[in-house]
């Protein structure tokens, strides 16, 4: 995607806040409405643009990048959870004992 494509982008999205807030100003939207507005925004249009802007044709290396990455996740988490083992093993309150396991 090239700088000229991103500004247009960024224009587009700063015209449709404008015309948001002149519409609300205006009176046509009720405060439910814009709410109801903003749930439908945030929790479905936004991860559908998330999802669209990742979408990449297939190929074996971005496969084992994710392979890998997968495998870090995983290696990570292992890793943390020993290390809270070992940490917090001779806790004596248990609050704390049961964060670590």
């Amino acid at each position: 995607m090239s700088i000229g494509q991103i500004f247009n982008q960024v224009v587009i999205i700063f015209l449709l806040m404008l015309l948001g807030a002149v519409i609300r100003k205006l009176g046509f939207l009720h405060p439910q409405s814009i709410n109801d507005l903003t749930n439908i925004t945030l929790y479905f249009l936004s991860p559908i643009v998330i999802i669209k802007a990742f979408e990449q044709p297939f190929s074996r290396s971005r496969f084992y990048q994710l392979l890998l990455l997968i495998a870090g996740v995983f290696l990570t988490y292992f890793v943390s959870i020993l290390i809270a083992k070992l940490l917090f093993h001779k806790e004596n309150d248990q609050n704390i004992r049961q964060i670590a396991t």
